[in-house]
C-alpha cells in the first residue's frame, strides 16, 4: 500500500522564494504535488494544502493605484485557477497594514501549523511535505513527528535559507531549475 502524501504550501513563502531567487513563478501546482509525490517511489498524493492572504483592494486616490489593482486581478486570477486543480484545498488568512503602512500577513502560519498537527493526529497522511522557509513552523513539525511518528519533509526551492527547519524535519527536497521546470504551466 502506498504512503499516502499530503503537502502543505505557505503560498507567500514559496512565491517570494522565487521571485528573489529570479525562478518563474508561473508554478502548477498539480504538477508541483505530481512531482513532490515522485521524489520518492511509493507515495499517493492524497492532498495539497494551500495557504495565502488576498491582497487588499487600493484605494483610488492611491498614486500607485493601477500597479497595485493590476497585482491583486492577478493574484485572484491565480486564486480562481487553483479552484481547478484536482486535490488542492486553499485557504485564506488576510492582511492587516501596519501603521508604517506596510502589511503583515495574519493567520497563515496558524492555519497551516494546526491542519499539519490536527491532520497528522487523524491519521489521514503517512508523509507531510512543508513547502516553506519559514522557521514558525517548526514546533507543528516536532509536534506532529512526536505525538503521531509520522515523517516530516521539508521542501525548498535551491538557495532558500532553510537550516532550522532542515535540521527538525526527517529529509529535505531540494527544488532545483529541473525540478521546478517540470512544474510549470505549459
Amino acid at each position: 500500500m502506498p504512503d499516502r502524501l499530503c503537502v502543505f504550501v505557505d503560498g507567500s513563502n514559496f512565491y517570494n522564494s522565487l521571485k528573489e531567487l529570479g525562478k518563474p513563478v508561473n508554478i502548477s501546482f498539480r504538477k508541483l504535488g505530481q512531482e513532490l509525490a515522485a521524489v520518492k517511489p511509493g507515495r499517493q498524493l492524497v492532498q495539497l494544502y494551500y495557504y495565502n492572504s488576498p491582497l487588499p483592494a487600493p484605494y483610488r486616490n492611491d498614486p500607485d493605484y493601477a500597479r497595485k489593482d493590476t497585482e491583486r486581478r492577478r493574484q485572484q486570477t491565480f486564486f480562481n485557477a487553483l479552484r481547478m486543480t484536482p486535490n488542492l484545498t486553499a485557504k485564506y488568512g488576510y492582511l492587516r497594514k501596519l501603521p508604517n503602512g506596510d502589511y503583515v500577513e495574519k493567520r497563515v502560519d496558524v492555519m497551516l501549523a494546526t491542519d499539519l498537527v490536527v491532520l497528522g493526529l487523524k491519521n489521514l497522511y503517512d508523509v507531510a511535505i512543508v513547502l516553506s522557509c519559514d522557521a514558525d513552523y517548526g514546533y507543528a513539525i516536532e509536534t506532529v513527528k512526536a505525538e503521531t511518528g509520522k515523517h516530516v519533509e521539508l521542501a525548498t526551492v535551491i538557495g532558500s535559507k532553510s537550516y532550522d527547519l532542515r535540521t527538525i524535519c526527517d529529509d529535505h527536497v531540494s527544488m532545483d531549475d529541473g525540478f521546478l521546470a517540470r512544474c510549470l504551466h505549459p
